[in-house]
């Protein structure tokens, strides 16, 4: 029995497996085709992208493209994890080293912008005077934070790569890939009614994406009776059961901003078991409020009215346009502040929601 989860089985290996992205994947095929390798690359864009993804690819490609990388030439590190002087030390130690297998060594450090003092300094450092046979790889979702300080010479010192969510039909052919290499003929209906509905749930994330097949395809074996379809209340049911309790905490959260209710936003980050996940819930559902807002029903590749950003509308009602600015540019300080590690995350989400109703109360 394969227990490989489909977002796993389906990521992409090399560069031409690579769905959407176009400009990033032609430069990066660039650089691999004309061996005019850089110090180190930079890819920013939102969390779910394929930041990553992109950077795996990069090095398949770099290494002959077989899709199969060597644990002693590929390092991937979370910073946000590993972060101490000690550990950037020691990976600027490997990277001295070549390669056993005489190809090329590359380390991915994924959420850079959580490099600080001491650690931020080696890691310039080692960029600058980098090993002839390694190439780093920085990935961040916070591409406003390489535009100051250290950050900004250590961005100076990289190709930079910025990555937008992929469009609907990018994501819908990834369905329908999956799909048909799953052989689950009960999801290709006329027109792709039902993949086209999956694309709107999944927030412009190929990883939820694969997360929501899945589901639609463990629903469907634990029918008793298969049908040759799989219907739109099949699948609302399967929605309904992997909306993130997250998700449900981060509508807490802004309903009692806007309805100023400060001990229910306290509420909602005490029960969160996931602070990080918590506020990229909150940024992602307020942004879709924002942008809802200013659109007024236009339609934008960029909005996705998926069932959790349809709950929170609902959920928060009504608002002046000023009044999700305001909160949105609170988000954005936050998320500033959750990436120094300097204060625990649950203290920076309390005292954000007080300044949020405060503002809100004080443009009443």
């Amino acid at each position: 029995m394969n227990t490989t989860a489909l977002h796993t089985k389906y990521r992409p290996t090399s560069l031409k497996t690579i769905i959407g992205h176009e400009n990033a994947v032609t430069r990066l095929r660039g650089i691999v085709e004309s061996g005019n390798l850089p110090n180190a690359l930079l890819i920013t864009g939102p969390s779910g992208v394929g930041k990553t993804t992109l950077a795996r690819a990069f090095a398949s490609d770099l290494n002959g493209g077989t899709g199969t990388l060597a644990s002693s030439d590929y390092i991937e590190v979370n910073v946000a994890d590993t972060r101490s002087i000690d550990d950037i030390r020691e990976l600027a130690r490997v990277s001295k080293h070549r390669s056993i297998y005489g190809k090329k060594k590359v380390i991915v450090l994924d959420e850079a912008q959580a490099l600080i003092g001491p650690a931020l300094a080696c890691a310039l450092k080692t960029i600058e005077e980098p090993s002839a046979d390694t190439v780093w790889i920085l990935c961040s979702m916070e591409p406003q934070k390489f535009k100051t300080g250290q950050y900004k010479a250590l961005a100076n010192r990289c190709v930079q790569i910025n990555l937008e969510l992929p469009s609907n039909k990018d994501l819908l052919k990834q369905a329908i890939r999956i799909c048909k290499g799953e052989q689950m003929t009960y999801m290709m209906t006329e027109g792709h009614r039902l993949l086209k509905k999956i694309v709107m749930n999944s927030n412009g994330e190929m990883r939820t994406l694969a997360q929501l097949i899945e589901a639609c395809q463990q629903y469907y074996n634990g029918l008793k009776e298969k049908p040759e379809q799989f219907s739109e209340e099949n699948l609302s049911s399967v929605i309904s059961t992997i909306d993130s309790a997250e998700d449900q905490l981060a509508i807490d959260y802004l309903v009692g901003i806007y309805t100023g209710q400060y001990a229910k936003c306290c509420k909602s980050v005490l029960v969160s078991a996931d602070s990080f996940s918590f506020v990229n819930a909150v940024i992602r559902l307020n942004s879709y409020l924002l942008y809802s807002a200013v659109l007024q029903g236009e339609k934008s590749s960029k909005v996705w009215h998926s069932s959790q950003n349809l709950q929170c509308k609902k959920a928060v009602g009504p608002q002046p346009l000023g009044a999700f600015a305001a909160v949105n540019a609170e988000l954005c300080k936050l998320k500033s502040e959750v990436m120094t590690f300097a204060n625990s995350t649950d203290l920076l989400l309390t005292t954000c929601a007080y300044n949020c109703i405060t503002k809100l109360m004080e443009n009443k």
